[in-house]
């Protein structure tokens, strides 16, 4: 039965510094110039403040290549253990890039699954001819810098080389960005990007089985930040678990549900039962560490009358199955045009998070 929800687009990117090229325009002016020879010694200011001006542009760029600021966040109590860091190391930001006018469309996070190959949402990926997609690096991305110094967009970042998609339908539309899906294509929200070898500075592998009921999840991914006037995106890890839902509810193959308050929408690191939001399409959910899904949206099952069972909250996450048949398949033909994945190999008992 079809039913429609609202696939939240999501976007982010990477740190950036710049030097204030008025600020060094107006100290290298407002030196003392002689008198006796003030043509000579302007076209020396002049000289000065072009090399400067340059070597500006060039730190800025190299400061965005280069620094990772680690900033993530995390809910109380939690510590960044060594197999946490990794994880979430493996997940970044990619960016919807108009290469006609060097502007941000959106933003998504994504999973390196190899040193060369991403998991995303399909809604994240397009293949317009005027859209190209970036990787950036980092826990903190200040989308501000970024949109105000396109040149900082197109000479940083990494370019994806190949965009495996399920089919266009499922894809972002440049020309109709405000998508409506219905329920049952949420399997198909699944997309792979192929970078240059050695991309990734982490990865992390894919789950061995199906999720089931109350199975601990962990999500991470790049949140906005709430402030008006501050444009960075920070990674935050929020924690939840899979529900136990009524037998007699209807089931959504291919979906995984998690449910909550909206607080942990807007607020993951200070709740137990987070969700995702704006940021976090094409993010994973890890369980034991491993990919188990990839994010697509979330609320349409409020109108399905749900919302008693979202641990006495209002709000849910939704989420493709990578275990599903549709996209499990869809991988393989990934793997067949350059993917590399693997899957994580099965314990007896794995170790829980620490506190």
């Amino acid at each position: 039965m079809k039913r429609t929800l609202a696939i939240f687009i999501c976007l982010a990117l990477s740190t950036c510094t710049k030097h204030s090229n008025k600020s060094i325009k107006s100290n290298i002016l407002s030196r003392n110039t002689s008198a006796q020879d003030a043509s000579s010694t302007q076209k020396e200011l002049e000289v000065e403040t072009a090399k400067k001006l340059s070597s500006s542009k060039t730190d800025s760029i190299a400061a965005l290549k280069k620094k990772k600021q680690t900033a993530v966040i995390l809910p109380p109590g939690i510590k960044l253990t060594s197999d946490l860091k990794r994880i979430s190391d493996s997940v970044g930001l990619i960016a919807l890039i108009d290469k006609t006018n060097s502007t941000i469309i959106t933003h998504c996070s994504g999973t390196f699954i190899s040193s060369n190959t991403m998991i995303t949402a399909a809604h994240c990926v397009s293949d317009h001819p005027n859209v190209i997609l970036k990787y950036f690096p980092g826990d903190v991305v200040d989308l501000g810098q970024l949109e105000a110094h396109p040149e900082l967009l197109k000479s940083s970042g990494i370019k994806a080389l190949h965009i495996i998609q399920p089919g266009k339908k499922y894809c972002f539309n440049l020309d109709e960005p405000a998508q409506m899906a219905s329920a049952d294509v949420v399997p198909f929200d699944v997309a792979i990007l192929l970078f240059p070898d050695n991309t990734a500075p982490s990865v992390s592998e894919l789950f061995h089985r199906s999720p089931k009921e109350e199975d601990k999840v962990t999500l991470i991914g790049f949140e906005l930040s709430t402030s008006p006037n501050d444009k960075r995106a920070y990674k935050q890890i929020g924690l939840n678990e899979i529900p136990i839902w009524p037998h007699n509810e209807p089931t959504f193959p291919g979906t995984i549900i998690i449910a909550g308050s909206s607080s942990g929408r807007e607020d993951r690191k200070n709740v137990r039962h987070a969700l995702t939001t704006f940021g976090d399409s094409g993010g994973p959910l890890f369980i034991n560490n491993a990919v188990a899904g990839v994010t697509s949206g979330g609320d349409y099952f409020l109108k399905l009358g749900l919302s008693q069972y979202a641990f006495g909250g209002d709000s849910f996450s939704i989420f493709s199955d990578l275990s599903h048949e549709v996209p499990k398949k869809f991988l393989e033909l990934a793997r067949s045009q350059g993917a590399k994945f693997e899957y994580k190999v099965k314990k007896t008992k794995e170790a829980p998070i620490k506190k």
